[in-house]
């Protein structure tokens, strides 16, 4: 098994050079720990790790898990300089996930103007509105900092290895960040954006954040990552290239999408900027939203979206 001096350094590495959040460094050393108990990871081979993929499924092991391990084991090699191809197993589409109505984040968005110490109610405007119009994961949220802020959106730093992205948002968006940032935002924390008074907001105080906003909203299922499949299949619905969404959202690879391609950030900045805007003006004006539905394809069902 390996030693636990090699699983720190490997978590250091993890998230000081490998763009992995914290919270992933710390499941990628759980992960290598319970593998090394079946395989030498130290020296580990590319037909080690098949073998150990099938004892895996004959245990029972459901394909999402072992993707998970196997997920671990890209940082894995990453770290040790090993060449060598990682498995993953297609996992069964899973059901439809929750996510919210369009009315359901119009009114999420309005409640919070009920909150009645000004700071708050703008670090709370501006956590909704960048979970929901960025389609960032909540961990990327959080690695938001005062440097990654544009004249036209934010620079979304991934919290799972995958590239940086640079994410377009409405101009209401934008004007809402910089009054917050000007007037509102406790700076005991001088880098990240979205704080608090004990310093950078933690991954659980956003988490019980979004839920209790929710919940004033009467929206009690609302989560983090919904904003992600809100916004995900509200630009699918209004037609957007998959390929445009597939770099918005910083997926590795789309079932749907055969053969990636790289889009310039001006391009998404140009195809994306537009459709947000109107999402935006539309979740904060009374009436329905209506956007027409687009064939484009699906989110994939064997990515973590």
């Amino acid at each position: 098994m390996i030693d636990e001096k090699t699983l720190f350094e490997f978590r250091k590495w993890a998230v000081a050079y490998g763009g992995y959040s914290e919270v992933t460094a710390k499941k990628d050393v759980r992960n290598i720990r319970r593998i090394s108990r079946d395989i030498d990871v130290m020296n580990i081979s590319e037909k080690m790790l098949y073998d150990f993929v099938d004892l895996e499924l004959k245990r029972g092991k459901g394909p999402g898990a072992i993707n998970s391990e196997m997920r671990s084991m890209i940082a894995w090699k990453k770290f040790r300089g090993i060449d060598m191809k990682v498995p993953r197993l297609r996992k069964p589409p899973s059901p439809d996930p929750w996510f919210p109505t369009d009315d359901e984040v119009r009114t999420i968005l309005k409640s919070i103007e009920r909150t009645e110490d000004p700071s708050t109610l703008w670090r709370d405007k501006v956590l909704m509105e960048l979970l929901f119009f960025t389609g960032a994961r909540a961990s990327e949220v959080l690695r938001i900092a005062m440097d990654d802020v544009r004249d036209e959106g934010v620079f979304i730093r991934s919290s799972k290895g995958e590239k940086p992205r640079f994410v377009p948002l409405p101009q209401d968006i934008m004007d809402h960040v910089r009054k917050y940032i000007e007037n509102y935002r406790i700076s005991t924390d001088q880098k990240s954006l979205l704080t608090t008074k004990d310093g950078r907001m933690t991954y659980n105080y956003l988490r019980a954040r979004v839920s209790l906003i929710g919940d004033r909203a009467g929206v009690p299922r609302m989560h983090p990552h919904a904003a992600r499949h809100w916004f995900a299949t509200s630009l699918l619905k209004a037609g957007t290239d998959i390929r445009v969404i597939q770099e918005v959202l910083g997926h590795a690879d789309l079932s749907s999408t055969q053969v990636y391609t790289h889009l310039a950030r001006t391009d998404i900045g140009r195809m994306v900027r537009p459709i947000s805007s109107e999402l935006f003006r539309k979740s904060t004006e009374p009436g329905e939203v209506q956007i027409p539905v687009g064939t484009h394809g699906e989110l994939d069902g064997t990515a973590e979206i």
